[in-house]
Parts: C-alpha cells; sequence; structure tokens
C-alpha cells in the first residue's frame, strides 16, 4: 500500500517547507528497513519536557515511544538524510505523528535550525528543565558529525531554558501584575511589528553597557542619522551623559530595580522612542511620550493570550537579554548592518560595565565579581588574549554566534575589547563609520510616520473574553478551596481504605475540571505544568501523610495564585469598562 500522498497532505500542513524540499529529492535506493531497536529508559522519558530523537526510523517502535510520553511533553525528531525521509513516507503511515502539535519534525535542516529555531518556535520562551534524547544508531552513524553538533546545540538550549525556567518561576508574579497594570499600553501604543522591514538595509548600531563603551561613544557623534542608534537601557545614562541621543532605548527587565538603576533620575528627551515589553516596571512607561512607545511580545504565555483577542503579534525573542533582544530587534526591522558597540560579554580588567551604569565604588565593584567567582570561565577576547567572564555570559556568546551564522546579514563587532564572537567582523567605532556610514536616511520621520498610523483597537469584544477568563481563575480559586477542606477534613480523621480511594477519585476530577479550564491553562502553563506533574506522578510508596502534604502544597500555590490574579483581572476588566464607556 502507498501512504505516500496522505503523509505529504498531512505534512504539508505541518512543514510545507519540507515537502517542497522532497521534490527535489529520488528515493534512497540504499534504504532499508532497520529493525534495530530504540534504546531508552521509559522512566526517563516520563520525566522528559523535551523529548528529542536522534533518527527517523520506520518500524511502529517510535510511534510506540511517543505514546509513552506525557501530555507535558514537546517531541522534537531530527533526521539528517532528506531521501531516507521520504522513503519512509512511502513505507507506512504516520497520521498519528504528523496530526500532533507536540510533535516537530526536522529533516536535512542545519543543527542551529533544527535545535535552537525549532525549540523557540514552540516554546517562545524556553522553558524546559529534563531534556532527554534518544538515538537511533544507523543514523547517527551515517552523519556523526551532524549529530554531534545537533547534540551540542540541544546542550546550549538546556542550559539557557534551565536559566529561564528558574527566571521565570521568581520573577513570574512580579511579570504577572506588570503585564496586567500595564496592559493599556497594547491597546494605545502600536506593536513593534508596524516597523518590520522598514529599515531594511539600513545600518543599525546596538549600543550595550559593557565597560568597553568608555573607550569609543564620543565617536558615536559622528553618526548623525547615518544609522538607527539601538540603546540597551543599561547604557542610556552613559549616552545621555556624553549628551548622544539614541533614536530607540529597548528594555526587557521587569523588576524595579532595573527601573531605578536606569531610568529613575533620568531626564529623557522626548524624541527618543521606547521598544518595550509589558512586563517591565510600570514607572518606565511615564518617562516617555505616548506615542513614542511601541509595544513587543517577547513570549509570555499571558502577553500571548490579551494579543491573541486584540489583533496584537509584534513577537520578538527576548534570548535572555537586554542586548539578545535588541539583536532580534534589528532583525525584525531589516537592518543590515547590526552593528555593536559596548558588547563586551566578559569582565576586562575586573570591570562590569560602563562607568556610567553603577555610582558604586571600586572595592563594591570588585565584590560584586566576587559573587561570580564559581560561575568564572577564561575565554579569547577580540585581541587573542585570556578574558574572563561567566558561565551565563558565555551562553549569550555562543547566542549571537549561532545567530550570526544563520541570518544572512553582516554583523560587526565595533566594541573595540571583550570576548571574541566568530562570525562578526572585528573593526573599531571609527572603522565601522568610514567604511558602512556613508549616507543618512529619514530615521525620525520613518519613526514617526508609523507610530502616527497607529489605530486603538476594538476593546469591546475583548471585554467578554476578560470576563471569561476572570471566571475560569474564580473556578480554579473555588476548586482549590474545596481540595484543601476535603484533605483537613481527611487529615484530621483515621482513614480506611475507601476513604483513600474516595479521596484520590475527587483529586482526579477536580485535576480533570482544571485542565479543562483552556483559558487559565494557556496563561498558567509554565506555572501549572510542574504542578500537574507532581500531582500525577507520586511514587507509589509514598506514605499517605506525605502525598496529603504534597497536594495540600500544591493546592495552595494554585489557590494563592488564582486569588491573587482575580484581583488584577477585575482591575483590568474596570478599566476596559470605563475606556468602553467612554468610547
Amino acid at each position: 500500500m502507498n501512504f505516500y500522498e496522505n503523509n505529504i497532505e498531512l505534512l504539508n500542513k505541518k512543514e510545507p517547507h519540507l515537502v517542497e524540499k522532497l521534490k527535489t529529492v529520488s528515493l534512497d535506493k540504499a534504504y532499508s528497513e532497520n529493525k534495530e531497536y530504540f534504546s531508552f529508559e521509559e522512566r526517563d522519558i516520563k520525566n522528559a519536557d523535551l523529548l528529542v530523537i536522534l533518527g527517523f526510523e520506520i518500524s511502529s517502535h517510535i510511534e510506540n515511544l511517543l505514546k509513552m510520553c506525557p501530555p507535558k511533553t514537546f517531541i522534537l525528531i531530527i533526521e539528517k538524510n532528506l531521501s531516507l525521509f521520504k522513503n519512509a513516507l512511502y513505507k507506512k503511515d504516520f497520521s498519528y505523528i504528523l496530526n500532533s502539535d507536540k510533535i516537530s519534525i526536522s529533516v536535512d535542516e542545519t543543527p542551529f535550525i533544527a535545535t535552537m529555531l525549532r525549540l523557540e518556535k514552540y516554546f517562545s520562551i524556553l522553558t524546559f528543565k529534563e531534556m532527554y534524547i534518544i538515538k537511533y544508531p544507523p543514523s547517527i552513524e551515517k552523519y556523526p558529525k551532524y549529530y554531534q553538533e545537533v547534540e551540542e546545540k540541544l546542550k546550549e538550549s538546556l542550559s539557557m531554558a534551565i536559566t529561564n525556567v528558574a527566571t521565570f518561576m521568581h520573577y513570574s508574579p512580579i511579570w504577572k501584575k506588570n503585564i496586567l497594570t500595564n496592559f493599556i499600553y497594547m491597546i494605545n501604543c502600536a506593536g513593534v511589528s508596524i516597523l518590520s522591514n522598514k529599515f531594511k538595509n539600513i545600518p543599525t548600531i546596538i549600543v550595550c553597557a559593557g565597560p568597553s563603551l568608555d573607550k569609543n561613544i564620543k565617536h558615536l557623534k559622528k553618526v548623525n542619522n547615518r544609522a538607527l542608534i539601538i540603546c540597551t537601557d543599561t547604557a542610556l545614562k552613559t549616552m545621555l551623559k556624553n549628551n548622544i541621543l539614541p533614536h530607540m532605548v529597548i528594555t526587557v527587565d521587569g523588576t524595579m530595580k532595573n527601573y531605578c538603576k536606569c531610568y529613575q533620575n533620568l531626564n529623557i528627551p522626548k524624541n527618543i522612542y521606547l521598544v518595550s515589553d509589558l512586563i517591565v516596571y510600570p514607572k518606565t512607561f511615564s518617562k516617555f511620550t505616548l506615542s513614542n512607545i511601541f509595544i513587543l511580545n517577547d513570549g509570555h504565555p499571558l502577553v500571548q493570550w490579551l494579543g491573541r483577542f486584540l489583533g496584537f503579534d509584534s513577537y520578538i525573542p527576548r534570548g535572555g537579554s537586554v542586548s539578545t533582544a535588541a539583536f532580534n530587534l534589528a532583525l525584525k526591522l531589516g537592518s543590515d548592518p547590526i552593528i555593536f558597540i559596548g558588547q563586551d560579554l566578559s569582565f576586562p580588567e575586573g570591570k562590569l560595565y560602563s562607568k556610567e551604569v553603577l555610582s558604586k565604588d571600586r572595592n563594591h565593584l570588585k565584590n560584586e565579581l566576587i559573587n561570580f567567582s564559581p560561575q568564572l570561565i577564561e575565554v579569547s577576547d577580540i585581541f587573542g588574549r585570556k578574558v574572563v567572564t561567566s558561565r551565563a555570559l558565555y551562553g549569550f556568546i555562543k547566542w549571537f554566534e549561532n545567530r550570526a551564522s544563520h541570518f544572512k546579514v553582516n554583523c560587526i563587532n565595533a566594541t573595540e575589547g571583550g570576548a571574541l564572537m566568530q562570525g562578526f567582523s572585528n573593526l573599531t567605532l571609527n572603522e565601522t563609520i568610514k567604511n558602512y556610514l556613508h549616507k543618512p536616511f529619514p530615521i525620525q520621520d520613518i519613526l514617526l510616520n508609523h507610530a502616527s498610523n497607529f489605530q486603538n483597537p476594538n476593546t469591546h469584544s475583548f471585554l467578554d473574553k476578560t470576563t471569561q477568563l476572570l471566571e475560569e481563575y474564580q473556578m480554579i480559586f473555588n476548586l482549590c478551596i474545596q481540595v484543601l477542606n476535603i484533605i483537613k477534613r481527611f487529615s484530621l480523621n483515621e482513614l480506611n481504605q475507601f476513604y483513600i480511594n474516595n479521596l484520590f477519585m475527587q483529586l482526579g476530577t477536580i485535576k480533570k475540571d482544571i485542565l479543562s479550564l483552556e483559558n487559565f491553562t494557556f496563561c498558567e502553563r509554565l506555572q501549572i505544568e510542574p504542578l500537574i506533574y507532581e500531582l500525577s506522578n507520586q511514587k507509589p510508596d509514598t506514605s499517605l501523610k506525605e502525598k496529603l502534604r504534597i497536594l495540600n502544597k500544591i493546592f495552595l500555590k494554585l489557590r494563592n495564585m488564582s486569588n491573587y490574579t482575580i484581583s488584577m483581572l477585575s482591575i483590568l476588566k474596570a478599566k476596559l469598562e470605563d475606556k468602553n464607556a467612554q468610547s
């Protein structure tokens, strides 16, 4: 039986570019159905947030393997041989795999696209803690170098994801409060997507706050409007101190500490534009003219949910730092070349930042660097010497190198110091200005025209969605109260097996009720997935007392999370009702 046409029809919905590539290759004549099994531990599969299968195999083993995965698991299948994959589509019905939204298939892609870009596309923010890799030996043996590079990219992605998870779990309540407080800016300000490719082939300089910025910042005065200047928030104070105005400032840090460090005591000229996500400390927006604000969506689930019903996209992967976000912004704008200054990604001479960033004494900064010491490593700088950096900054070095090798844009490091980044041309800022910045561009006109073309979205139907979301949080709160009362009642009584079974039957029903609330589970997926997993995967030998303790902890967290969000959504609903009444 020929399964090819049905498989191709399904694959075209999922991977249309892959279908086009398959048209260019013939079947693999040497292909044989290898009966070799995958080697894996079922326990590890059930713990995995991300399951990666290296190599595509035709037998039923891959399908059985995927059926073992819990709902939380995202599955990434990577195969190098395009002809082999085409042959497999003729041999077997893969509808189970091709119909799943939790499965991504990469065939004959670079290791960077196959891993990092596909993971970013699914997760938006890389947030997985457990990754399990299963290898299919015939594929690995045929392309060992390729799969070695794939594994390296996966390790880099895991490192970033673990950092992101820790950050998200720590700051999640603050970010949620900021998003719901700042939501009004999604209604009243343009999304940054309105500027997509509006700076095509216009040079862009990204100003970062590394210590080398003090070397060459004065040369930015020569740029005028021959390049778009995007300033990271941490470098803004240094620029204004040197009487240099950027066109844009970008900020993605949601803490009050970042606001105090970057904005609190600054008088910001009115012709500077802000590019910001909604997680930032709310007072940040008050520093800028409303019409000079562009909003970006960094992939936070709550922002995605809010934007879905307002037709708001403007997604830009944050990448983990303000400088990575600035690079992704420059790519979205169509900039070329992209030029960095102050991008040390290291601690030359023990310095952390440009001298204007922190008003602390030298000894305090040395002590701050000592705190990094367990994470410090040595890398090469642009002069071939050794320089100290942290493991986190090393991750950003690899991030930039991966992007420079993939995107067809000229990347220039005009920092004049700091860590070496492969794929970037190392020039002085003066050389860069002389070689690349030849003519002025109407940068302010472009920004003004597109900011003024923004039209406020209709919020009447969105009010209904907000009410629906609020009702779901109220249902969660009530379910949690119900569970906590059940646990309390059972904890106070001597239990027999009947009561135990009854307890867990009720809890199973309530878990299903929680997961059926689609808006809630989407907005809180990064918070509740670990809780639901902990609820579902208690060890068989766990004592009843310990099970009750774990259950109590989980539902207390859910109750507090929902109660807090109810108060914030109620405020948002009242604002929307006022706005709609006035329109």
